[in-house]
């Protein structure tokens, strides 16, 4: 930031004012825009009288990538270039692939950690892509499943994808200022807390959620914060397929010696209540030391966590 070196200068104090009234009017990821990409895209796919296109591969990518975009504020090369570079790393993550040997090639690993931007990016891409086909597709969406309606699993679908879309605009900010102006931290993690507690549940089965990308270096990690009808429950949840093994139970709490974390329950607490205020200080406390963590050694950020 401009005038950094003199931190007392007004035109700093106003820009920094600015900067927090900013952070906190965030709100989580509006849907409007999601519905307008997703829209974008679907009627470029059926003519005039609702009948499905026939289109080629690269032109449906092609407009895919063009929706994506407007979500994501990267270029069309930029995303091909993410999308292709980690392809089959992502396709490997989600079903525990450790790591694959070819015949006349290098061994590819798998397991070695995950840049939260680039999970970010291939995880809402491949949202978007599910989202734009159920529109297009409507009730005759062959991927729906037994039980279900279309309009409950596409409302499932934008409300996950809009869960994608602010953990990485959330990521974005916090790498904005983190490294110029490292104080903005109280305010942001003040605003997150607000946002979860005012995020509304309508069913006791239903769960609100806010999730940020924390850990460190090459792990992503989320912590993943929920909202019920009467509570509020903290956990993380690794990304990094190596520490979450599919036969282990959850750990209750992390062993000290461990460098890394599985999936588990940090805290809970009720939604009001005598202790409503001292819990959500401790939220923002826990937050803002996740954020500021989530660059250094992996075992502060796990011993944090």
């Amino acid at each position: 930031m401009k005038h950094k070196e003199n931190n007392n200068t007004k035109e700093y104090l106003d820009a920094m004012d600015m900067c927090k009234w900013i952070l906190k009017q965030r709100t989580i990821y509006p849907m409007k825009r999601i519905e307008y990409a997703i829209d974008y895209v679907k009627d470029k796919l059926i003519d005039k009288n609702g009948i499905i296109k026939v289109i080629d591969e690269e032109s449906y990518e092609t407009l895919l990538q063009e929706g994506a975009t407007f979500l994501l504020g990267v270029s069309q090369k930029e995303l091909k270039e993410t999308l292709i570079k980690n392809n089959l790393l992502y396709w490997a993550a989600g079903r525990n692939i450790v790591s694959i040997k070819t015949e006349n090639a290098n061994q590819r690993i798998f397991d070695e950690g995950w840049y939260p931007l680039p999970f970010l990016i291939n995880r809402i891409f491949l949202l978007f892509e599910i989202c734009v086909r159920m529109k297009r597709e409507g009730r005759s969406f062959i991927g729906l499943p037994r039980g279900k309606t279309f309009e409950q699993v596409y409302e499932k679908g934008v409300k996950e994808l809009q869960v994608q879309l602010t953990t990485y605009w959330d990521y974005l900010t916090t790498e904005e200022f983190e490294k110029d102006c490292p104080e903005l931290i109280d305010d942001w993690s003040c605003n997150v807390v607000d946002r979860l507690m005012g995020l509304k549940s309508i069913s006791s089965n239903e769960c609100c959620e806010i999730s940020l990308a924390v850990g460190h270096k090459k792990h992503c990690i989320y912590l993943s914060l929920c909202k019920t009808l009467t509570s509020i429950l903290v956990r993380i949840d690794n990304r990094w397929m190596k520490t979450v093994p599919s036969n282990i139970s959850p750990p209750k709490k992390i062993d000290n010696d461990c460098e890394w974390a599985q999936p588990y329950l940090v805290s809970y607490f009720q939604c009001s209540g005598s202790n409503v205020k001292q819990n959500k200080e401790w939220l923002k406390e826990y937050i803002k030391n996740a954020t500021k963590l989530r660059d250094s050694q992996s075992k502060k950020s796990m011993k944090h966590l």
